[in-house]
């Protein structure tokens, strides 16, 4: 994939922020799995978020709070859980929010076009791994749970040591470019990135940021860095529950050509929180993927604790074959679902 702009800066040589015509730099952001939604001091603001927001414990601890899940499926795919973080602002000028002494604060907001739910996704990646990988068509899957609210921010710490990239994707190629779409990224008091309609057409824009961004990437690392390139060798297979009350209830398994690839949930995992996971399979595999709740009600447990009702979503190279929400689909006992060049007939 051809990236149209790549950028890199480094604290000493970063640009000015750029602020839209009419545009208030001013908002309170309401953040959990460092997913939020700006509310621009509106009374009365419905929690939403992507794929669930809703406000937590003021005790818990900023961040994502993203930690490796113990153990590996076969394959060896990468797993993460994501669990709740809090609400706070940032807003603060120094860069650092809330961040710990030696941590700077990373921000992406984004304001939706009307082709954004199912084109746009984006990435960060780090010296010590993965941040946040928000795939193309998750916004499609969980756009109910926004309430029609189009403009999104993520936030975490970093250590103030690690060289990150950032990267954001559409699928169809043509940007932002469908309605007023907007984004910019911030990483400490700094302003590394801003797109508006203006900048035209992308399919992929790629941004550096940290103390050794005048280093090339090594080509194996950057593509490594893609989380949806398909090679001539292998697609990428990815997996993310959004759970219920009842995390314990959810079981699942993927085989492509007869062989487990991916299946747990690993460890475990809170109400409410997130899990994904990703290998990379043959091509032309024949690909099954088995979903089982032990309830019998699917993700649909709210039990009144003020959570959304869970989601499931599968990603197969760059194309969505399997989705779930408990809200609209409402409860299973099993579902599965067939994907793959190499099954009879096509996927």
């Amino acid at each position: 994939m051809t990236s149209i702009k790549q950028e890199i800066y480094n604290d000493e040589e970063l640009p000015p922020p750029e602020v839209q015509e009419g545009r208030s730099r001013a908002f309170w952001v309401f953040s959990v799995l460092g997913l939020v939604v700006v509310a621009a001091g509106i009374a009365g603001v419905t929690y939403a978020a992507v794929p669930s927001l809703k406000p937590a414990s003021s005790e818990a601890a900023v961040g994502t709070n993203v930690e490796t899940s113990a153990g590996e499926p076969t394959g060896s795919p990468i797993a993460i859980r994501a669990t709740l973080a809090p609400t706070f602002e940032a807003t603060s000028s120094s860069g650092t929010g809330d961040c710990n002494s030696g941590q700077k604060l990373v921000e992406f907001f984004i304001q939706l076009d009307q082709d954004s739910n199912h084109e746009t996704g984006w990435s960060l990646h780090c010296s010590e791994g993965e941040v946040w990988n928000v795939p193309v068509g998750i916004l499609e899957e969980t756009k109910e749970n926004r309430s029609g609210n189009n403009q999104i921010m993520q936030s975490t710490c970093v250590d103030d040591t690690e060289t990150c990239e950032f990267i954001v994707y559409d699928s169809y190629g043509d940007g932002l470019m469908e309605g007023n779409g907007y984004f910019y990224l911030r990483y400490g008091a700094a302003t590394v990135a801003t797109y508006a309609m203006s900048e035209g057409e992308f399919d992929e824009l790629r941004y550096c940021f940290g103390p050794n961004c005048h280093e090339e990437l090594d080509p194996i690392q950057d593509e490594q860095l893609d989380p949806i390139e398909t090679t001539d060798e292998c697609a990428r297979l990815y997996l993310g529950i959004g759970f219920d009350a009842n995390p314990e209830e959810l079981s699942y398994q993927v085989q492509c050509n007869g062989e487990v690839v991916l299946q747990g949930p690993w460890g475990d995992n809170l109400p409410f929180s997130i899990f994904e996971e990703e290998t990379c399979v043959p091509l032309n595999s024949c690909c099954k993927f088995n979903v089982t709740d032990s309830g019998g009600d699917g993700l649909t447990s709210i039990q009144g604790v003020g959570g959304d009702y869970g989601w499931i979503y599968v990603e197969y190279g760059m194309e969505k074959v399997y989705g779930y929400t408990g809200d609209d689909d409402g409860a299973f006992s099993n579902a599965e679902a067939a994907f793959g060049d190499g099954c009879e007939g096509g996927a």
